[in-house]
């Protein structure tokens, strides 16, 4: 990425001709009023100018503090980097991108999504100066949106589970093991890295299994007493599991109970029918 900043590219945009004081207002009216993010950069992704709104998301004094800035100035190095080339792609071939979904890293961690148009900025002869950008903040409808698809998953995975549950074709060991990876599947979006499911001295590991310094435990009772444990382990240190997931997760350690339970209860009955069949046995030794 070249360094240079076009500051005569910044002049010949304040110089308006002869209808320069209203062209200036239009622009500059344009540039404040509207609540979309709007900047114009030069030929080397720097920017010349950005509107108030802009300003305030960079956390900028003023506008004129954002020129000759770049996104690496604001921005993580792996998304300026990818808005760079974005950039340079469109002046090159002189087509803009409308509309599309853009995932915005900061430099502090946080991430927020825009809807984004970025076109050539053209001169008078037609020439390919630099690129004009609008984008508009849709963090909250996309975290909606994710939210959303994250229910569908949890829900997804807590009805596969009861489905596992009610399969006579598996093995008491086969559905908890099936069970820990699912769990690590259709939860990705918690970061849960593992599962492993203990019942006594037994442990079923999901696949792939490994630990980690953060690790969650669900405890799988029946009434006050504790049959057996959901370790999850997530992929963070600093990840914290979100209230919606973390009840999931005390559903599946509820129906984890009744899978225990279930196969107990079907121990015992073999067991009955055994003593039965042995008390029938004798019995049919006196006439």
């Amino acid at each position: 990425m070249e360094n240079e900043f076009d500051s005569e590219l910044l002049s010949r945009l304040k110089v308006k001709g002869v209808d320069s004081n209203f062209i200036e207002h239009l622009l500059s009216s344009l540039f404040n009023t509207f609540p979309d993010h709007i900047y114009i950069k030069d030929r080397n992704s720097r920017f010349l100018l950005i509107n108030e709104s802009l300003t305030k998301v960079f956390n900028l004094n003023s506008p004129d503090e954002a020129v000759g800035k770049s996104d690496y100035d604001f921005f993580t190095e792996e998304h300026a980097g990818i808005t760079y080339r974005e950039e340079q792609e469109i002046m090159d071939c002189g087509r803009g991108m409308t509309n599309y979904v853009e995932k915005e890293t900061w430099e502090d961690g946080s991430i927020s999504w825009v809807a984004s148009t970025k076109v050539p900025f053209r001169d008078e002869e037609g020439k390919v100066i630099g690129i004009f950008g609008i984008s508009r903040d849709i963090t909250a409808r996309r975290q909606a949106e994710i939210d959303k698809n994250n229910r569908a998953r949890e829900l997804d995975c807590f009805i596969k589970i009861s489905q596992i549950a009610k399969s006579k074709e598996v093995s008491f060991e086969g559905h908890i093991k099936e069970i820990a990876s699912l769990i690590p599947e259709f939860l990705s979006h918690a970061q849960i890295a593992s599962v492993r499911i203990v019942v006594g001295n037994k442990s079923f590991k999901s696949r792939d299994f490994h630990e980690t310094e953060n690790k969650r435990l669900f405890p799988v009772r029946d009434g006050s007493s504790k049959v057996g444990v959901l370790e999850v382990f997530l992929e963070r240190k600093d990840k914290e599991i979100e209230n919606t997931t973390e009840q999931v997760l005390n559903l599946i350690a509820d129906r984890l109970n009744e899978i225990i339970q279930k196969r107990w209860i079907e121990k015992d009955l073999r067991k009955w029918e055994h003593i039965l069949k042995d008390a029938e046995d004798h019995m049919d030794l006196y006439p």
